[in-house]
């Protein structure tokens, strides 16, 4: 399950105290009732750590946390409307006694409906709640335990052959487990397309690839012919974890093949490894002495897996550096987890395990994106505020400063794995990130009950006493849709899109995973989706967008990156939650319409690449932006609408992201706009290009502007500018 019940009450008791302690629970009349679910969740909170760890080993406690989920679920949902309601009707009664006398009569009906209704969901919700802790024999089981201390895949197969061909061409193809028979795929074009791509290959000598074949029905049907029909000589390396293929692929036995087993590490290797993991080469001898006895001990555990003994390094490296830190690590019941796959070794769920609880959600919550796709960062870190995830930050920090440190180390600890577009290691910083098919498998154990990830060309049941909270779905079709079993369930958070995921990839193009069908969503969908926080239809060709999507109160992130969408309807600026919104390179989008000034919480908002000709004034009221990229500036002369202007950005104290657009339409504030912004990271200004000489006015007015944009930050990282007119401003910046 993404939800740890720990980490999750938690945040929402802190959610729950300040809707108790503001004007919300007063104008609502539910203040009462709201405190005595406070109450029953703090008198919990202590067994949910506990509850958690042992829900694994015991059914009993298993079903007892399932349902206290769906509970919590529900309570979430529940203080959502409290805060959107009660909002609402603060902003037509500021005061408190504006609320107990100026109500005109129609909308005091209108708030005693909510009251009554909303009053009758807590306490329907308080009763459940109840009934759920009534069973005191599974509490009083937890009692005992709140205080413990409870702290082959995984084989890199290239690195066995380091010598191999430095220059080749190469044609990457991935093979899902359960596939059938290339014939009988849909997607007929996918079998022509990798014929086409060796085809040429096999004209000259070749080495070719196949990595991690689960079965022999991919040469069976397919490449065996094209072999045997090549006019040059070559090499083929087969990687596989059943030797059964292997067999099956060297076919009659006149075909030359050796076949390797990979021996696995053998102890002191694996120590090696292990040391340079945590100590790289600055290492203390007496340190390194007093550690390897029991460093050794665990390699053994690991039983000879680079992948466990990578992610023990990461568990490790948290740890104090003593005997005793690393004893308890050897002797943790986490070793000996009968649950899991007999190909999932202890070593992967130890380093789950140690994980914090706000980690653990994150970690699982990759499970979502298919296997070996990379992920953007930047996405993961926002969906992870959208879900909740993320702790409240302190100080000056944001959320997504915290939930950048989660991601960091997730690294760190080896559960995502860095690399860049082309899957060649990059820095901690990588641009992008991939989760191993063996976390990956750990990870979708632990969400079985709360999320899946579907293929629509390979149908599967879905069990309906399984709510699902999460639903990433690949090879979508003409149109967006979503299993009727999971819409009847009402309680949908997170819906991911995927286009084209083919059983086959070609890496020569991003365009592999985006659907090139997927144009339209219908109205009714929206509307039956009511709770989702995250919506991500980026990988689709959307070319528009229902007004039902205004009836996604509680969404949180909302994405249509690189669509083919033409307009947003009115109806987006009801979307009082939404933090994230996602044009980036919508190049048919051309207006926006001015209700998106009413997206009170909106935290990031990309607009690079559009076509945009103006951006509605307003834009200094969305006071939590700190991503704000492709912001255009002033209005286009053929429109009477008003575009925004610099003293806008005043207000925005909290920007860390900021890139200007078409700087010259605009006028000189008069004073500088950016002194709030003390935390920018990075400033991106960009003008027209000039095809011409600029003239002398122009040049004094952009030369003010600039002036007016000096960054006051001392944290700004990165400063761009791009077709401007003139360099003179450099010089307050140098400043």
């Amino acid at each position: 399950m993404a939800m740890i019940l720990d980490a999750f009450v938690g945040r929402y008791i802190g959610k729950l105290s300040e809707v108790i302690e503001g004007e919300i629970s007063t104008i609502l009349g539910v203040k009462g009732e709201l405190t005595r679910l406070s109450e029953i969740m703090k008198s919990i909170k202590d067994y949910l750590e506990a509850a958690e760890k042992r829900r694994h080993t015991d059914e009993t406690i298993g079903i007892w946390v399932k349902k206290l989920k769906d509970v919590m679920y529900d309570a979430d949902d529940i203080i959502d409307l409290c805060i959107i309601k009660g909002g609402r009707l603060l902003e037509d009664h500021p005061s408190e006694s504006a609320v107990r006398h100026h109500f005109s009569l129609c909308s005091c009906f209108s708030c005693i409906k909510f009251r009554y209704e909303i009053g009758g969901k807590i306490r329907k919700l308080n009763n459940r709640l109840n009934m759920t802790l009534e069973d005191q024999s599974k509490l009083s089981s937890l009692e005992r335990i709140r205080h413990d201390d409870v702290r082959v895949g995984g084989v890199n197969h290239r690195q066995t052959s380091p010598d191999v061909v430095t220059k080749s061409r190469i044609v990457g193809a991935q093979i899902e487990e359960d596939t059938k028979s290339l014939g009988e795929y849909k997607e007929d074009e996918t079998k022509a397309e990798l014929l086409s791509r060796l085809s040429p290959l096999l004209s000259k000598r070749f080495f070719i690839v196949l990595d991690d074949v689960w079965n022999a029905d991919l040469w069976e049907d397919l490449l065996r012919n094209s072999f045997e029909r090549a006019t040059a000589s070559g090499r083929i390396v087969v990687t596989t974890r059943h030797t059964n293929v292997v067999g099956s692929m060297r076919g009659d036995g006149n075909t030359e093949a050796d076949i390797h087993h990979v021996k696995k590490m053998d102890n002191e290797s694996g120590w090696e490894m292990l040391r340079k993991r945590i100590f790289g080469d600055d290492v203390v001898e007496e340190v390194i002495s007093d550690l390897k006895e029991v460093g050794v001990k665990i390699i053994e555990k690991c039983d000879g897996l680079p992948l466990a003994i990578k992610t023990i390094a990461g568990v490790l490296s948290s740890k104090e550096k003593t005997n005793t830190e690393w004893s308890k690590v050897l002797k943790g019941d986490a070793w000996s987890m009968n649950q899991l796959d007999k190909e999932l070794p202890g070593a992967l769920f130890l380093s789950y395990d140690d994980l914090s609880s706000d980690l653990k959600q994150c970690f699982l919550y990759c499970s979502l994106f298919p296997e070996d796709c990379t992920m953007d960062p930047d996405d993961l870190i926002r969906y992870w505020v959208a879900e909740g995830f993320v702790k409240t930050a302190e100080g000056d920090d944001l959320m997504e400063d915290v939930a950048e440190d989660y991601y960091r180390e997730l690294i760190t600890r080896n559960l995502l794995q860095p690399c860049d577009i082309f899957g060649e290691l990059s820095d901690l910083a990588g641009n992008y990130c991939r989760m191993h098919d063996l976390l990956r498998s750990l990870a979708l154990f632990f969400t079985r009950d709360e999320s899946i990830c579907i293929d629509k060309e390979q149908p599967r049941n879905i069990n309906p006493s399984t709510k699902i909270r999460r639903l990433s779905i690949v090879n979508i079709g003409e149109k967006v849709e979503v299993p009727n079993i999971i819409i009847q369930q009402k309680c949908l958070r997170t819906l991911i899109m995927w286009g084209n995921w083919k059983s086959f990839l070609f890496f020569d193009s991003e365009s592999y995973w985006r659907s090139d069908k997927t144009t339209m969503v219908e109205n009714e969908l929206f509307k039956k989706l009511r709770f989702l926080r995250v919506m991500d239809l980026s990988k689709t060709e959307l070319e528009s967008l229902p007004d039902s999507v205004g009836d996604l109160l509680h969404l949180r992130y909302l994405d249509f990156d690189r669509t083919k969408i033409k307009k947003l309807p009115e109806s987006i600026g009801c979307l009082v939650n939404l933090q994230t919104l996602n044009l980036s390179g919508c190049e048919l989008l051309h207006t926006l319409p001015k209700a998106i000034t009413k997206l009170c919480n909106l935290r990031c908002l990309r607009l690079e690449g559009t076509s945009l000709t103006h951006v509605p004034k307003g834009v200094g009221e969305l006071k939590h932006l700190n991503h704000l990229q492709g912001l255009v500036m002033g209005h286009d002369d053929r429109r009477d609408d008003e575009g925004c202007d610099l003293k806008e950005l005043q207000s925005l104290c909290q920007l860390r992201f900021l890139e200007i657009n078409r700087l010259e339409r605009t006028e000189p504030a008069g004073a500088p706009v950016l002194g709030n912004s003390r935390f920018l990271r990075t400033l991106i200004l960009n003008c027209k290009e000039q095809e011409d000489d600029a003239e002398a006015t122009a040049i004094q007015k952009i030369d003010t502007i600039y002036n007016d944009l000096s960054p006051q930050s001392t944290h700004l990282r990165r400063l761009e500018i791009n077709d401007f007119f003139d360099m003179n401003f450099l010089a307050p910046v140098h400043r």
